[in-house]
């Protein structure tokens, strides 16, 4: 299944370089995080052809439904408005070179989500470092944007949040998540990390995986995925990128039947395990510092711990659940800037949060 995500990959880089992109596909590649580099128990990546279709049967669509409607993804318009903690740690040898380590956060509301009461992932990280953190996580967005709507810059999504930050679109994007002005104080020349995640929101959604014949449909999750992570590293040439992929969920119809986890639910493309999957190998190529949060690598989050990790809902992390990913992320950026020397044996665990 592997090999079957790599052709894809290779036709969707030969897509771009054949193509009359208005980016330059010779990005340099940075070395991948040792951590994610040598991880041996992610799960098998599968991957979508071009030309797969929808299949799905009915009752399978109406299960997706229900899990869309039941999960809460969709930010409150009335979330308070976030601004950036101000670092107070010099470190010597962070990527923009100024001595100031500075953390932008994009996502959904895995990142959104603890704003109100300074209990975000970023909050967190923040808390911990002293580093100067940005948040635009907004709640129910997706890595891909809704179909025709390329270029229109209508809501967060990561292809248009990319966009914005290369000066393509205005802050409007974020007003309904209360983030305009965080987004407007944030200066992509002095970024250092980028810490993306995106995923879960595509797969409910119903969004392809990848066309293989045109890199530009970024209605698809890995088009989406590949490109904007190719645009920061244009807005922010200095900056690394650590890309979090979706991590490990149950689905739950609204009868409150179970439906089952990323590795047995899909939709009409795929299971959410290879979205998962298939989010990773794309950072790899990209040459992003890799946080594979489904697969046990660095969480415990599993069947067995996720009533700890999860909410209710199945899919967003509880606050125990956000302290054990702010902890991965904050080693993983430390082990960059040399100031953790650890290599993970074992996943963190959530019986220590």
């Amino acid at each position: 299944m592997k090999k079957r995500l790599t052709r894809l990959t290779a036709l969707l880089l030969g897509a771009s370089m054949l193509s009359a992109c208005s980016f330059d596909t010779t990005v340099k590649k940075a070395a991948s995080e040792s951590d994610s580099a040598n991880a041996s128990n992610s799960a098998s990546v599968s991957s979508v052809s071009a030309t797969e279709a929808s299949s799905t049967v009915s009752s399978l669509e109406a299960s997706t439904a229900d899990v869309a409607d039941n999960a809460s993804t969709e930010a409150s318009s009335t979330e308070q408005v976030d601004t950036a903690s101000e670092s107070s740690t010099t470190v010597l040898n962070d990527p923009t070179g100024d001595g100031q380590v500075v953390i932008v956060f994009l996502g959904d509301s895995q990142f959104a989500n603890g704003r109100e009461d300074g209990t975000s992932i970023s909050d967190l990280v923040h808390n911990s470092t002293g580093y100067t953190v940005y948040n635009l996580g907004c709640g129910g967005t997706t890595a891909s944007t809704k179909v025709g709507e390329q270029y229109q810059y209508s809501d967060a999504s990561f292809y248009n949040v990319s966009e914005f930050l290369n000066g393509r679109g205005d802050s409007s994007i974020f007003d309904y998540y209360g983030v305009a002005d965080v987004a407007n104080s944030i200066d992509p020349a002095k970024v250092d990390y980028y810490v993306v995640e995106y995923g879960v929101n595509d797969f409910l959604s119903n969004r392809p995986q990848a066309d293989s014949t045109d890199i530009k449909n970024v209605s698809c999750y890995v088009n989406a995925m590949h490109v904007a992570l190719f645009q920061l590293s244009q807005a922010s040439p200095k900056a690394r990128i650590v890309c979090c992929s979706p991590i490990y969920c149950q689905f739950w119809g609204k009868d409150g039947a179970f439906l089952g986890d990323g590795n047995m639910y899909h939709n009409s493309y795929a299971t959410y395990e290879e979205y998962a999957g298939n989010c990773i190998q794309t950072a790899e190529n990209e040459g992003c510092i890799i946080f594979d949060a489904y697969h046990g690598r660095f969480m415990d989050l599993d069947t067995y711990t996720a009533k700890d990790y999860l909410a209710e809902d199945g899919i967003h992390l509880t606050q125990r659940g956000r302290k054990v990913f702010a902890a991965v992320v904050t080693h993983l950026i430390n082990r960059q800037l040399g100031l953790d020397d650890t290599y993970l044996d074992n996943p963190y665990k959530i019986a220590d949060y």
